[in-house]
């Protein structure tokens, strides 16, 4: 085994000084927030400022993920790149992790703050920016209680407020704000490094671990039983009442250890969320800078724990018990198929078998399994009697992504985690000395485990030791193979097989055993090991079908898991990754409530239609015309409806309408924050919009052309120049093939979170052209649930959903008369349809009898040209259906309407230019 020190978590030498600049960030971030005052006009630096440390203590690319993120920029200043030039003062403030002043006190003078400046990120990084998504969330839920509690004092005027509902200052944990910082957003597996390093942080601060991790006897501990006791405490506290519909909020500590510990990570979580009785509290709290919950400083902290507004119920007890014992797996999609780690025994000892055929992976898996654990300083031992040693070394580099090896806290070289030894039985001496000789060598291992573990602090590590035994069915029975034995039916004892997996399981380790399924004593391993993994491919191998790796679950004796078949790729830059199933997703989802359109965030756009004379005008220019309309040119269609973000929109039509082009430009139309007044005063909300777009059709490049021409369309529209909230696009197009329904909606789901964890969410997705999967698209068109699986999905986050769709049609030979191609295919449709379609719009060519008042493009009779189509409203939520029909011009990209006297413009109000109108912070 190698010879690292006494184990330390990840990321241990930084995360007490993370959590503090966390929390003094939100504390200068809060005092400058309101409920009516969002988080935009805030300047980074000043969040900035308290992280400039990590740029000085990483560098060459170390931790990159803490230092640079995605469209943000990074924590590394230019004169932070030259050390040497530091001012003396500033660079012992940052030496002692501190926050740099920007603005002159009695302790910072001019210079130093003239210094200073130049060294703190004036500009958004990834950690203003999730520091800020955090706060908006809660000013979100402080501003809808101020609301309700508005309207309650409205219908209860010359009564006082009840004390209950008087708004309270609301804060995420910032652990949680950590929690998402520490993960590396691409690789969604490392959120099991940032979890450990947590978990343990709680474990000390509160002086309690759970019971049989140590290796020796703890003073404190804490039992599953425990455990369920006080989660069912926090749900006694959070449920509404029967007869009152309240709810009591729960104090930072209980009446036991546990209680404080399980609600601090029920916050880690973004389960719970903190609650204080006023701002100056709040304050207090975030500027002491002091977290551990022994410390006397805040021993007395008034504040409490409230349940997240978007909470439906707590998790499932297995899954808290196993993210509180078990070991977490750093790989993609582990956490939901292990449901948050592998717990092992109360004996501390876990037995994996992993069966599979030649060239299933077998071998790869194990070997990626030590290699994701070695961060959590685990060590392996490879015994193998099939590979050669210099084989191993090499393929194990190609199974981890190279983000994991940047971290400072990944071993540099695999031989200083990784020993391997080549054992090859000689078939002559029989499978007992082979056993005796393997037995000998678990022996002295184990007591080499226990003299190292008894140098670990009061935190044990969540397992000793991996132990990989790679062809089990070798060391067993070496002539497992072609065997006269065993072809006459010769089977290895059942109880030399029980006694040989129990000294495994007494090295209190990770131990893993690969095996063939040709091999006499298969059948009986499952009875006997921890957990059972069945390798195998799927597909057509002969077909243009990809083949397609599998992984059954078939056990999991001391857990919550997640039993059956999921996907799993070992190739490729993003190293071992798990796909699993769609159910197991959403079930950990459905914790969450679905969220609904918000009807205060309004996109008027298709009240904001242009009027007959400039459209006309504008369909009978040349391209080298350059007339353009001007906000002006467009009246308010009061026929028409208000579409709200978070709405899930629909789009059909016959033929190629320009949906596409329709959806995008729904999706980046200005938002405002609607109210009782006049819609003139309504201010425009400034969150630029991030679409992602799910294509069945075309390439990111076709999107972008036309969103540029879009953007130039949106300042004819409503005044705002291209640069003023300018929207992004991100488009997953995908190929015809045999595409698994799991590999998309995790592909989509993975996107999203990670943009969750840059701070940058999206707020819109199209899913454009589902009509092309009934033909090119045949494994997500033969799963039938996917569509309000991939929805439900969706709207559990703040998102606006549009998708298209074309009806196919044919014509009929005698008739004349066209005719829609209708068949078990078009089932995603209709799908779609029941999903709660909050907007339904029909985009289909004008009908031949359809004029207008003034003349367009081809005719002096008021007829529509060709590049025109009806846009229909078939259903709109909570508003009435409008009986007049606006217009849509594909080639000129805008809406159009029958003209004031006939759709209605009661005040003309929106000819005054939106941008100039007040603007709104909060989304």
């Amino acid at each position: 085994m190698s010879d690292h020190p006494p184990g330390k978590p990840p990321y241990h030498d930084i995360l007490e000084d993370v959590i503090v600049s966390t929390m003094r960030a939100q504390g200068e971030l809060m005092e400058f927030c309101a409920p009516s005052k969002g988080t935009l006009d805030f300047p980074d630096a000043r969040i900035n400022r308290h992280f400039s440390w990590l740029a000085l203590e990483y560098g060459g690319g170390s931790n990159r993920h803490l230092i640079e993120g995605g469209n943000n920029f990074s924590l590394r200043t230019s004169q932070l790149r030259a050390k040497h030039k530091l001012h003396p003062k500033a660079k012992a403030i940052l030496a002692q992790r501190g926050s740099l002043p920007l603005i002159p006190t009695e302790q910072f003078n001019d210079s130093l703050v003239e210094a200073c400046v130049g060294l703190v990120q004036h500009h958004p990084t990834r950690i203003s920016s999730l520091i800020k998504q955090a706060c908006q969330q809660t000013l979100a839920a402080e501003a809808a209680s101020l609301l309700e509690t508005d309207d309650e004092s409205e219908a209860t005027k010359g009564s006082e407020t009840p004390a209950r509902k008087r708004p309270r200052r609301v804060l995420i944990s910032p652990l949680l704000i950590v929690f998402d910082y520490l993960t590396i957003p691409e690789i969604p597996g490392s959120r099991a490094y940032a979890l450990l390093a947590l978990r343990n942080y709680l474990f000390e601060s509160h002086g309690i671990v759970p019971a049989g991790l140590a290796d020796r006897p703890v003073k404190d501990t804490f039992s599953v039983r425990q455990v369920e006791e006080a989660l069912s405490r926090i749900w006694t506290s959070l449920r509404p009442r029967h007869y009152s519909g309240g709810e009591d909020k729960l104090p930072r500590q209980g009446k036991h250890a546990i209680d404080g510990l399980l609600r601090q990570f029920m916050a880690l979580k973004g389960i719970l969320w903190y609650r204080f009785p006023d701002i100056e509290q709040c304050l207090a709290y975030c500027n002491g800078g002091i977290f551990h919950s022994n410390h006397p400083t805040i021993s007395n902290a008034n504040y409490e724990l409230d349940r997240s507004p978007y909470l439906v119920r707590l998790p499932d007890l297995g899954e808290i018990v196993n993210e509180l014992w078990g070991l977490p797996i750093p790989v993609r999609g582990g956490d939901t198929i292990f449901r948050g780690g592998l717990k092992f025994s109360t004996r501390q000892g876990l037995v994996v078998a992993i069966h599979g055929g030649p060239g299933t992976g077998k071998t790869s898996l194990a070997l990626a399994l030590g290699a994701y654990l070695a961060p959590l300083q685990i060590d392996t031992l490879f015994l193998t009697s099939e590979e050669a040693k210099d084989d191993l070394l090499i393929r194990v580099e190609g199974l981890v992504p190279a983000e994991f090896r940047r971290l400072t806290f990944y071993p540099r070289k695999a031989t200083n985690w990784l020993t391997i030894e080549s054992t090859r039985p000689d078939r002559d001496d029989g499978d007992t000395q082979i056993l005796a000789s393997i037995e000998a060598a678990l022996d002295v291992l184990r007591n080499a485990l226990d003299a190292k573990s008894s140098q670990d602090g009061m935190v044990p590590k969540p397992c000793r030791a991996v132990i990989v035994l790679d062809g089990l069915h070798d060391f067993f029975f070496p002539g497992a193979y072609g065997s006269e034995s065993v072809q006459q039916g010769t089977v290895v004892p059942a109880q030399r097989l029980r006694s040989f997996i129990e000294k495994c399981r007494k090295l209190r380790a990770l131990v893993v055993l690969t095996t063939s399924q040709e091999w006499a004593g298969d059948a009986a391993l499952d009875y006997l090991v921890d957990v059972a993994l069945h390798l195998s491919y799927a597909g057509d191998l002969g077909l243009s079908e990809k083949p397609d790796r599998q992984l059954l679950v078939t056990k999991a004796r001391h857990q919550l898991c997640a039993i059956g078949t999921h996907g799993f790729q070992i190739a490729g830059v993003k190293g071992l990754r798990f796909s699993p199933e769609i159910s197991y997703q959403l079930d950990r989802m459905s914790i969450w409530k679905t969220r609904l359109p918000d009807e205060h965030l309004v996109k008027n756009l298709l009240r904001r239609t242009l009027s007959p004379e400039a459209a006309a005008r504008l369909n009978s220019l040349d391209k080298k015309n350059s007339w353009r309309p001007e906000p002006k040119d467009f009246y308010s269609n009061s026929s028409s409806v208000n579409l709200y973000e978070g709405a899930n929109l629909f789009i059909n039509g016959l033929g190629s309408g320009g949906k596409a082009a329709l959806a995008l430009k729904l999706a980046m139309a200005p938002s405002f924050l609607s109210s009782a007044s006049d819609e003139e005063t309504w201010p425009l909300v400034r969150v630029p919009q991030k679409i992602i777009v799910i294509s069945f059709l075309y390439p990111e490049d076709y999107y972008k052309r036309i969103m540029t021409r879009l953007i130039d369309r949106r300042q004819d529209e409503y005044g705002l120049p291209a640069k003023r909230l300018r929207p992004r696009i991100h488009v997953i197009h995908l190929y015809p093939g045999h595409y698994k329904p799991r590999d998309l909606f995790n592909r989509i789901e993975w996107e999203l979170q990670a943009a969750e964890l840059y701070g940058d969410p999206y707020n819109c997705a199209i899913i454009e052209g589902i009509h092309n999967v009934f033909i090119q698209f045949p494994e997500i068109q033969k799963h039938r649930l996917f569509w309000p699986q991939l929805y439900a999905s969706l709207r559990s986050r703040s998102l606006t959903i549009i998708t298209t769709h074309t009806t196919l049609t044919v014509p009929h030979a005698l008739d004349r008369k066209e005719y829609r191609i209708d068949d078990d295919r078009s089932e995603p449709l209709r799908h779609a349809l029941v999903q709660k379609t909050d907007f339904q719009i029909e985009v289909d060519p004008v009908d031949k009898n359809d004029v207008l008042n003034l003349s367009q493009t081809n005719t002096d009779t008021g007829q529509l040209g060709p590049n025109n189509f009806t846009l229909k409203i078939l259903s709109a939520i909570n508003q009435p259906i409008p009986q007049e029909h606006v217009y849509w011009s594909r080639e000129n990209l805008i809406l159009f309407g029958r003209g004031p006297e006939i759709d209605g413009d009661k005040k003309n109000s929106s000819r005054s230019n939106p941008s100039q109108r007040p603007l709104a912070l909060t989304r």
